[in-house]
């Protein structure tokens, strides 16, 4: 299925962000605040309103047209997953400011790595979730409606991407 294909390929530039973040964290300082604010962006644009735009408004939705069980069980969880990563990127930009306006960063810095390092847990297992098990089962799903790609695609490809993918 070329739709998942296209999520995966997301993932990937997804996981590369993350993998530049871990070497950040444990150096982290005021002076890194606008790589902070970069990385949150790319997360706010790329991941939330491009990425996240596809699974939830069309993949989601197409799956659960085909087996509506689906609502309740894995499409739940990824959900609830995705507004946690919203939750927790919403206190990283919260703490960036903070982290900018004081004096005293330590105990700052201290929570940012410990709510970065929370973020990249959790999306490196959703992603992982994702490609081998919830993709799994859209494919398996095709394999029985062969709807996906002619359903899914076109819609996808017109979600552009923000600027930040420039």
């Amino acid at each position: 299925m070329q739709a998942i294909d296209l999520l995966m390929q997301e993932h990937q530039i997804i996981l590369e962000k993350l993998d530049d973040l871990k070497q950040k964290i444990s150096t982290l300082s005021k002076s890194d605040s606008n790589y902070l604010k970069s990385f949150v962006r790319f997360v706010k644009e790329y991941v939330d309103d491009f990425h996240h735009q596809k699974e939830e408004g069309i993949l989601f939705e197409w799956m659960i047209q085909l087996n509506p069980g689906m609502q309740n069980g894995p499409i739940h969880c990824m959900l609830n997953e995705h507004n946690e990563g919203r939750k927790i990127i919403s206190y990283v930009e919260f703490l960036i400011e903070k982290l900018e306006l004081s004096e005293n960063t330590i105990d700052i810095q201290e929570d940012l790595s410990e709510n970065l390092n929370l973020f990249i847990e959790l999306l490196e297992n959703h992603i992982s979730k994702e490609d081998n098990v919830l993709y799994q089962m859209a494919r398996d799903l095709d394999s029985q409606a062969q709807s996906g790609d002619s359903q899914m695609l076109q819609r996808m490809q017109q979600i552009v991407c923000p600027e930040i993918c420039v």
